[in-house]
Order: structure tokens, then C-alpha cells, then sequence
């Protein structure tokens, strides 16, 4: 009866020590929405993912008038970069927003005149940065 008993709690402490290496992924992340808005001029750029291959994309919907927009969600990555090309030699205003869990993390905008020979916008996102602003602003 005791050695019956002695395997029971055997098995049980395995168990239960089994359990206890199995973890959670800390590195678990929300997904990154980017969205671009360009007014003024229709818009086209690549977005790469952990500096992998190149992703092309152009604006996809008409907000109305001569607005344009492009918008992707990106379940998980740890560094995304996009540059994009305003199409257009006229004047237009570009705004590139990131979203964690629907909040805004981070926005640039880029202003172009009729004149302006660079008519293009070099972003780069490594997830986790606004909380490392707002540590070392604390």
C-alpha cells in the first residue's frame, strides 16, 4: 500500500513539475497596424518585416476628393520598415500612424511642395520602442 502510494506522489510531483517549465511566451505581441493617409496625390511604397523581403504596396481606398489611403495589420514583428513614394509632382501632405491593440504608438508626417525633388518618406518601428520612451522619460 505505501509503494502504490509513494508512485502516486511520484507521479503527481512530475506532473506537476512538468507543468511548471512549461511557460507562457513572454515575448508574446500585439499585432502593429500601420495606416497612410496621403492628401493630394496617390501614394505607393514596400514595407519589409524583420528585414525580410520587401512587400509592395499602393494606396487602396479613396477616401473622397484627392485623399488616399492604405492600411495593414501585421500579427507579429519586431522591426517593421516602409518607405513610401508620393506619385505625384504636385503638392501633398503623406501621415504614416502605427497602432498596438488600437492605440496610437507612434506617427510621422511628410510634407511635399510642387517643387521638392524627394517625394519620399523613410519610416522604421521597432516594436516595443514607445515603451522604452516612456521609460526614460519617468
Amino acid at each position: 500500500m505505501n509503494t502504490k502510494r509513494n508512485i502516486t506522489i511520484c507521479l503527481l510531483l512530475i506532473l506537476a513539475l512538468s507543468f511548471s517549465f512549461i511557460k507562457c511566451n513572454p515575448e508574446d505581441k500585439d499585432p502593429i497596424k500601420f495606416k497612410i493617409i496621403c492628401t493630394g496625390a496617390h501614394f505607393e511604397g514596400v514595407y519589409s518585416i524583420d528585414g525580410g523581403q520587401d512587400i509592395w504596396f499602393e494606396d487602396t481606398e479613396n477616401l473622397g476628393g484627392n485623399i488616399y489611403k492604405y492600411e495593414k495589420t501585421i500579427d507579429e514583428l519586431d522591426d517593421l520598415r516602409i518607405i513610401v513614394t508620393i506619385e505625384s509632382e504636385q503638392n501633398a501632405s503623406l501621415t504614416l500612424e502605427i497602432y498596438k491593440d488600437d492605440d496610437q504608438v507612434d506617427y510621422t508626417t511628410f510634407n511635399v511642395d510642387e517643387d521638392d525633388e524627394d517625394r519620399t518618406l523613410r519610416y522604421h518601428y521597432e516594436y516595443g520602442e514607445e515603451e522604452e520612451e516612456e521609460t526614460s522619460s519617468d
